[in-house]
C-alpha cells in the first residue's frame, strides 16, 4: 500500500486547474474498511472514520479496503478496493448554486450518489475517469478506471459524458459507456457484462441497495453479487486454461481474480514470461485440450460478458 500511495502522490494535479479554495469539512470519510490510506502533501497515513478530506488529498483503498465519503452533508461517494481518488475542489452550496465537487478517479472503481436527500439539495459532482469527463447531478453513477478501460454506468437519473470533445447524456439506468484500451468507445447495457455487475455491487456497503442488479442472488456473508450459476470446469491436470486478463502490474490482476472468484468462477492468478517481461494473468479453469478451452471461452464466459482466450498452462 505504501508503494501505491507514493505513486498516487507523484501523479500530482497535472491536467487540472480547479480552484483550491474549499472547506475540508465539506467532504468527510464516514465509513472505512481497512486497509485505506490518505495522502496529504506527500504524507501517507491510515484513513480513519469521520476524518475530513481536503483539496489535493488522495484517498486509496487497499486490496480488501473500501471507503465511503459524505459530500455536502448528504451525497455519498464509495471507493472500492484498489481504488485511488483525488479531490480537486469541494464547495458547499452557495448563491443558489449546488454544492460542487471536482474529482479524479486515478484507478479502481467509484460509486457516486449526488441525489437530494434529508431536506438538502442535490450536488454537482464532476468526475474525470481517464479520458471520460463526467457530470453527475442529482443522479447515481458508477465509474471505473481499470485495465479494461474507462467506464461509466448510470444507476439512476441522468449524467452527461464528454468524449472526444462531444457531450452525450446517459438517461436510461443500466446504460454504460467505455473507452476501450485501443481508444474505441463502446456502449453497452450493464447486464451484458457480468464483471461490471459484480464490480458495481462491490462498491456498496451492506445496507445499500442497487435496483438495477437486485435480481442477483446474494451470499448471506458478503455484499458481493453472485451471478446466476455458470457451468465451470473441474480443477484437474489439463494442459490449457482461459486467460481473461494479462498485465505487467499484479494489483489490478489480483482484484479482477477476486471479483470473478466471488462470482463463483474458478479464477486464479498466474505469471508468464512474454518477450522477457513477467506478465500477471487471471486464468479460469483447467482443460485437457485447446479446443475445450476455446469452447469454454466462447460459449460460457462470453455469454456472461467475459472476454478470454486459450493459453497453455
Amino acid at each position: 500500500m505504501k508503494h501505491r500511495a507514493l505513486i498516487v502522490a507523484a501523479l500530482g494535479i497535472t491536467g487540472w486547474s480547479f480552484a483550491a479554495a474549499a472547506s475540508a469539512a465539506v467532504l468527510t470519510a464516514i465509513r472505512v474498511n481497512d486497509p485505506a490510506n490518505i495522502t496529504q502533501a506527500g504524507d501517507t497515513r491510515a484513513l480513519t472514520p469521520m476524518q475530513a478530506i481536503a483539496v489535493g488529498d488522495v484517498i486509496s483503498a487497499g486490496a480488501r479496503g473500501k471507503v465511503e465519503l459524505q459530500f455536502a452533508g448528504t451525497g455519498l461517494l464509495t471507493l472500492s478496493s484498489l481504488g485511488d481518488l483525488q479531490v480537486f475542489e469541494a464547495q458547499e452550496a452557495r448563491n443558489k448554486q449546488l454544492a460542487l465537487a471536482k474529482l479524479k478517479l486515478l484507478g479502481g472503481a467509484l460509486r457516486v450518489d449526488s441525489r437530494a436527500a434529508n431536506g438538502k439539495a442535490a450536488q454537482d459532482v464532476r468526475l474525470n475517469v481517464g479520458s471520460l469527463k463526467t457530470r453527475i447531478i442529482n443522479a447515481q453513477a458508477w465509474a471505473a478506471n481499470t485495465a479494461e478501460g474507462d467506464t461509466l454506468c448510470l444507476l439512476s437519473g441522468t449524467v452527461s459524458v464528454q468524449t472526444d470533445g462531444a457531450e452525450e447524456r446517459l438517461s436510461a439506468p443500466g446504460n454504460c459507456i467505455r473507452r476501450e484500451p485501443d481508444g474505441q468507445l463502446n456502449r453497452f447495457p450493464v447486464e451484458r457484462d457480468a464483471v461490471v455487475v459484480g464490480a458495481i455491487d462491490a462498491t456498496r456497503f451492506a445496507n445499500v441497495t442497487t435496483p438495477i442488479i437486485a435480481a442477483a442472488s446474494r451470499r448471506p456473508d458478503t455484499d458481493i453479487a453472485v451471478l446466476p450459476a455458470v457451468s465451470t470446469p473441474m480443477a484437474g491436470k489439463g494442459g490449457w486454461t482461459v486467460v481473461v486478463l494479462s498485465l505487467s502490474r499484479p494489483e489490478p490482476v489480483a482484484a479482477r481474480a477476486q471479483v470473478l472468484a466471488d462470482q463463483g468462477l474458478p479464477a486464479v492468478t498466474r505469471t508468464a514470461t512474454v518477450n522477457g517481461m513477467t506478465m500477471h494473468r487471471v486464468a479460469v479453469g483447467s482443460f485437457a485440450t485447446q479446443a475445450e478451452a476455446r469452447a469454454y471461452a466462447s460459449r460460457t464466459l462470453a455469454k456472461n460478458g467475459i472476454k478470454g482466450w486459450p493459453s497453455p498452462l
